[in-house]
C-alpha cells in the first residue's frame, strides 16, 4: 500500500507540476491576449480621431458648398440652420453651432457666391444674434473670399 500511495504521490506531483506549467503558460497567454486588445482599442481610438477629423473636414468643405448655394438662391435662414443640422447629423457633428469651423466656412461660401455685404450683414445678425464671436468668425470667412 505504501508504494501506492507513492505512485499515487508521484502522480500528483508530476500533474501539479504539469498544471503548473500550464497554467503559467495560459496566464502568459492571457497576458499577451491582454496586451493585444489594449493595442487594438488604442489603434481603434487613434483611427476614430482621425476619422472625426475627415469627417469633420468634409462637414465644412459641405457647409461651404451649402452657403455659396443657399447664398445664390436666397431663402430663409430657419431652413439655412435646418438644412446645416441635417447635414452635420449626416457627418457625425454632433453640435455644428458651436463649431468654429462652420461659421467661417458659412462666411466663406457667401463670399465665393458673391453676396454683397448688405445681405451678408443680414444674414450673420440673424445667424449669430449677439454672439460676437460666430459674428468676427463670419466675418473671417467673409473677408477671406470676399471678391473671388
Amino acid at each position: 500500500m505504501h508504494h501506492g500511495v507513492a505512485i499515487l504521490a508521484a502522480g500528483l506531483a508530476i500533474s501539479l507540476a504539469l498544471g503548473c506549467t500550464s497554467f503559467s503558460d495560459s496566464s502568459t497567454s492571457i497576458g499577451r491576449s491582454s496586451n493585444a486588445f489594449s493595442d487594438s482599442i488604442a489603434h481603434s481610438s487613434e483611427s476614430s480621431t482621425r476619422s472625426s477629423g475627415e469627417q469633420q473636414a468634409a462637414f465644412h468643405r459641405d457647409v461651404r458648398d451649402y452657403a455659396a448655394g443657399f447664398a445664390r438662391d436666397g431663402g430663409e435662414v430657419a431652413a439655412l440652420q435646418r438644412d446645416l443640422g441635417a447635414l452635420a447629423r449626416g457627418h457625425g457633428i454632433l453640435d455644428w453651432e458651436r463649431d468654429d469651423g462652420t461659421y467661417l466656412e458659412l462666411g466663406q461660401g457667401f463670399a465665393l457666391a458673391g453676396l454683397d455685404e448688405r445681405r451678408f450683414a443680414a444674414l450673420s445678425a440673424q445667424l449669430a444674434a449677439q454672439d460676437a464671436r460666430k459674428r468676427a468668425l463670419l466675418a473671417q470667412g467673409y473677408a477671406a473670399n470676399a471678391g473671388r
